[in-house]
């Protein structure tokens, strides 16, 4: 697994240096199934300088199933109603392409969350690279689109009843 998860890494921090986006890799010591995870520093379209936190974390579920998990934090404080938020978010959800938001209950955290599932026999490095690249550049579609109004309503900006008619 770890071959796979660094070759994969290494192709996807040459892509992130290219587009000069900021990334590190991180370690998960408390969690040792996950290992390491590289962090993306990704600026959100339409906002005013607004990034999303981008944590790229693959890791093994049984003998041949591996998983790309892609979680990135939009907000890290809502000032808006949890009630109000959670329902609003869930419409939004609902008209959501590519995998879902949410709010994080311990910290209050607005998030998006998305998983690829791999094969080991069927895929390899280059495949998954390639599935993870075009991952991340529907995630942007979506934060170009989707972002600016969940920021919005994050902090209390726009009504949760009007989410419908802005998304």
């Amino acid at each position: 697994m770890d071959a796979i998860r660094d070759g994969l890494f290494s192709r996807l921090e040459q892509i992130f240096a290219e587009l000069k986006l900021e990334f590190k890799k991180e370690e998960h010591e408390d969690a040792p199934q996950i290992g390491r995870s590289l962090v993306v520093l990704v600026p959100i379209p339409e906002t005013d300088g607004q990034h999303a936190l981008m944590e790229i974390t693959f890791a093994q579920l049984g003998e041949q199933i591996n998983f790309l998990q892609i979680y990135s934090t939009l907000a890290m404080q809502c000032s808006q109603s949890k009630d109000a938020l959670l329902q609003a978010i869930n419409d939004v959800n609902f008209y959501c392409p590519v995998g879902y938001f949410g709010i994080f209950d311990e910290q209050g955290h607005l998030y998006h969350k998305y998983t690829l599932v791999f094969d080991d026999e069927e895929d390899d490095e280059e495949k998954m690279a390639d599935d993870a690249l075009v991952a991340f550049h529907a995630i942007m579609m979506l934060f170009e689109h989707q972002a600016p109004v969940l920021e919005k309503l994050a902090f209390g900006m726009i009504d949760p009843e009007t989410i419908n008619s802005l998304t």
